[in-house]
Parts: structure tokens; C-alpha cells; sequence
């Protein structure tokens, strides 16, 4: 009898084994991927140090981000994370307005290629006014706003509630129809620097998808134009731009998120 426990509780004990493997195995691409996509934005865009923001950033998002090992590579303007410092690795490309791409499915070459013909299409800001210029102007505000309350909101957003349940406000702008009423930033901050937009980033996507579709030079219906998928034996070269939009493609992804 006790043979028999002992070769139960050893399957169980490989069995434990084996999905735990197989669990990171689906995991950590994730944690890894958005680890050097993260990094890679916050120093080649935002001029960050990489240190700081893994360990106050990165890390406190989930427990599995703390096997993670990223290296930030200055002169190929890279960072590659992996798990343990050699599993699951990814790699994150800044290019020259483009920002940072992962490389999946692909190479840091043929990335820096696809960008090589892009122009840069930067605008200097007037000192207008916003929203038509840079100017802020927090002197002429209407009657209307509690200035007393405006300010505790603002101090309020910055305080962390606990060592264990921070907020990491980095910046807030309060606008008021077109109006910038209150600005505050943490330090190392301020209205220069670049930020994530998270899912912000997909309103603005579509929108500028909207303005292309406008002038003719988009059609939503047809396949999105993804070199990668170009292939005649590739079932994503059906694939429409709407489908993307909507979320709709039907294309595999891990269930399981940080």
C-alpha cells in the first residue's frame, strides 16, 4: 500500500512538474515581450533608465516578471528580455519614426528595412495657445472652476495609497472644453516627454485609419497590406483592415495576460 502511495504521489509530483512547464512555456513570451517593448519605448523615446523603470514599473505588474532579464543594447538601439537570461527570449526594435517593434516572425534587419524610405514628419509647435500651440496659460481660468478642489484632486493623484497598492502617476492634464486648466508631472517628467498610450492608442489608430479611408488611400474591406501575410499559402492574407479594427481576425493570442 505504501508503494502505491508513494508512485501516486510521484506521478502527481510530475504531472505538477509538467504543467508548470508548460504553463511558463505560454506565459512568459508574454511577460518577455512586454518587457522589451516597454523598456525599449521608455529609453529610446522617453530617455528613461532602463533600471529604474523595470524594477518600479515592470516588475510590480506580476510575480512572473520578476524571472524576466532584459539588456539594453545602445548602439542597435535593442532591448532583448528573457526569462532566466536565456528562455522565451524577445526582442524590441526602435527605429527612427517608428518607435519600438518587436521583432516576431522577423529580424532586426528586415524591421530596419521596412522603415529605411520613411521621412521624418516632425512639425515645430507654434507658441500659440493650446490646443493651436505649446503655450499653456493657467492665469485666465473661468470663475467656475474650485480652484481649492482643482488643486487637492491634483496633489491627491500623485500620493500612493500604500507601498503595495502605488498609483506611479507619472502626469495629468485636466482640459476643460478647449482649455488646459491644470497640469502636473512626477519628476523626470514634464510636457515633452513621450508616454504610452495604452488603449488611447487604438482610438487614435482608428481615427487616423479614418482620415486615410477619407482621402481614398484605405479601403477597410480589402487585406491589410502586411508584407508578412502575403503569401499565397498564408491564411491571413484575408485578413481585412475592418477585421483588425474590430478585433475580429481571428487570430491566435494567449488568453492568459499580465
Amino acid at each position: 500500500m505504501l508503494g502505491k502511495l508513494k508512485i501516486f504521489f510521484f506521478i502527481l509530483l510530475i504531472t505538477g512538474i509538467g504543467y508548470g512547464i508548460y504553463f511558463l512555456d505560454g506565459a512568459l513570451p508574454i511577460g518577455t515581450g512586454y518587457s522589451a517593448k516597454y523598456i525599449c519605448s521608455q529609453v529610446f523615446l522617453a530617455g528613461r533608465d532602463p533600471d529604474l523603470v523595470f524594477d518600479q514599473e515592470v516588475k510590480p505588474t506580476h510575480p512572473l516578471f520578476r524571472l524576466v532579464k532584459i539588456s539594453v543594447d545602445e548602439n542597435k538601439r535593442q532591448v532583448t528580455a528573457s526569462a532566466f537570461g536565456f528562455w522565451k527570449t524577445m526582442t524590441a526594435v526602435f527605429r527612427d519614426e517608428c518607435g519600438c517593434t518587436l521583432a516576431v516572425d522577423t529580424s532586426r534587419e528586415e524591421l530596419l528595412s521596412q522603415a529605411k524610405d520613411i521621412q521624418p514628419q516632425k512639425k515645430e509647435r507654434s507658441d500659440d495657445v493650446w490646443p493651436y500651440g505649446k503655450k499653456v496659460d493657467l492665469t485666465d481660468l473661468s470663475d467656475n472652476i474650485d480652484q481649492v478642489k482643482l488643486k487637492k484632486a491634483m496633489e491627491d493623484a500623485f500620493k500612493e495609497p500604500g507601498p503595495d497598492t502605488k498609483r506611479n502617476t507619472q502626469a495629468i492634464v485636466v482640459v476643460l472644453g478647449d482649455q488646459i486648466i491644470a497640469e502636473k508631472y512626477d519628476e523626470g517628467f514634464d510636457e515633452n516627454t513621450p508616454m504610452l498610450g495604452w488603449s488611447m492608442s487604438k482610438s487614435v489608430t482608428n481615427a487616423f485609419v479614418g482620415i486615410l479611408v477619407k482621402e481614398g488611400i484605405l479601403d477597410i474591406m480589402q487585406p491589410a497590406p502586411v508584407a508578412a501575410w502575403n503569401k499565397k499559402t498564408d491564411p491571413r492574407g484575408k485578413i481585412t483592415l475592418d477585421m483588425l479594427l474590430r478585433m475580429s481576425s481571428g487570430l491566435e493570442r494567449n488568453l492568459w495576460t499580465f
